[in-house]
Order: C-alpha cells, then sequence, then structure tokens
C-alpha cells in the first residue's frame, strides 16, 4: 500500500464519516448538536424536508444507516489490514483512521439499534392496553369518602355502575361505606344482592361474597340474611 493510495484512502473515509455525522436527519440532529456549520452553506427549508424524509421511514432509515454504516467498516477493515501489513509510517497511520471508520459505522448504526432495544424493553415492562370503552373511574367517589360524604361517594358508584354494572369494585365499596360509615347492614346486603344478581363470572362473584362475608362479620344477623 503507497503513501499516495493511503492518503486518498484517507480522504474518502474523512468524507464518509464527516457525511455520517453531519447529514440531515442525521446523527448530529438527533443529538440536538447544530449540523448546518458542517454542512456548508444553509439549503432551503423544502430541500432540507425532502432530504430528511427518509428518517421518519424506519425500513428507509435503516436502509440508510447499512449503506454508510457497512462501507465504512469494511473501510476500516481494509485500511487497518492493509497499515499492518505495510508496517513502519503506513502502520502508525492506518490504525488511528480505521478506528474512525469503526466509530463512524457505529455512531449510524447505534441509534437505530438502541431505539428498537428501548422500544421491545419498553413493550415487554409495559405493554400496550387498549379497551373496548372508557374504564371506570373511581377516584372522584374516593374522595367524597375521604371527606367524610358517603351518601354522596355512594351516588358515585352508582353512576359508575350506570356504565359498569359488573364492577365488583362499586359493589365492595359500596358494601363497605354501607356497613362501616352508614351502619346500614341491610343495605350493605341490598348492595351484595344486587351485584350478585348482575355478576355472572364466577371468580368473581366468589370475590364478592368472600368480600361481604369480611365486611358483615361484626353484623351477623345481616351475614346469616
Amino acid at each position: 500500500m503507497s503513501i499516495v493510495a493511503f492518503f486518498r484512502t484517507a480522504k474518502l473515509m474523512a468524507g464518509l464519516l464527516l457525511w455520517a455525522v453531519a447529514a440531515p436527519g442525521g446523527t448530529l440532529r438527533e443529538w440536538g448538536l447544530p449540523h448546518r456549520a458542517l454542512c456548508g452553506a444553509p439549503r432551503r427549508a423544502a430541500e432540507d424536508n425532502t432530504m430528511s424524509r427518509w428518517y421518519e421511514d424506519p425500513k428507509l432509515d435503516l436502509a440508510v444507516r447499512l449503506a454508510v454504516a457497512i462501507p465504512l467498516l469494511l473501510a476500516g477493515l481494509w485500511v487497518m489490514v492493509a497499515g499492518l501489513r505495510a508496517g513502519g509510517l503506513t502502520a502508525a497511520f492506518s490504525l488511528p483512521l480505521a478506528t474512525a471508520c469503526f466509530v463512524g459505522a457505529g455512531v449510524m448504526i447505534a441509534p437505530w439499534i438502541a431505539e428498537r432495544c428501548g422500544n421491545l424493553a419498553g413493550g415487554l415492562l409495559y405493554p400496550d392496553r387498549t379497551f373496548d370503552r372508557p374504564q371506570p373511574v373511581f377516584s372522584i367517589a374516593e374522595g367524597k369518602r375521604a371527606q367524610g360524604q358517603p351518601r354522596e361517594a355512594l351516588a358515585e358508584y352508582e353512576q359508575v355502575l350506570l356504565e359498569h354494572p359488573q364492577e365488583l369494585r362499586c359493589y365492595i365499596s359500596m358494601m363497605d361505606i354501607a356497613a362501616r360509615d352508614l351502619r346500614d347492614p341491610l343495605l350493605a346486603e341490598d348492595y351484595y344482592r344486587r351485584g350478585a344478581g348482575l355478576i355472572t363470572e364466577p371468580q368473581t362473584l366468589r370475590k364478592l361474597r368472600e368480600a361481604r362475608d369480611e365486611i358483615l362479620r361484626d353484623f351477623p344477623s345481616a351475614g346469616a340474611c
């Protein structure tokens, strides 16, 4: 490997590395760093938007990154092997240049890999959940009870039951309010019977029955009804 060929290769690799970190939509933009200073004169907004569209398409994004990262990686390997074979001063210059090529390849492909790994980990820890209808909100009723307004809390639970007539949590809370706040075990028993008549899932019915027995434990007469 001659000195002239070495420096020509170095110039080409430096250009690829500069483009890798400074291209519109590339790494500097991802980091929020100014990239136009390295890209030359400012471009028109329409041109800039057109060139950065590849970053919005996941498949095209990967293709562009690989188109830059793979040549940089291969060039780094070639420069390193050729420099080590030549030895002497050429080897001394080839190792830093090969390292720069490897870094450039990593800079191009690492954000894509990190994003996909992050999405995968996030999907495992926080899976997307979708519902056919809005989920019940208990905070208003719980707030009313905490403020010492049990009847207002019961009214709020009734509003929840209009949309979710089989909501176990409502019936348990209403039984608890009736028995412990209003000291009315018969009302608590009414809520239990109402829930038992609407809930169809056996496991949910069992939980409702267990909650009723626990709540009315201090009211034997009501529990025997």
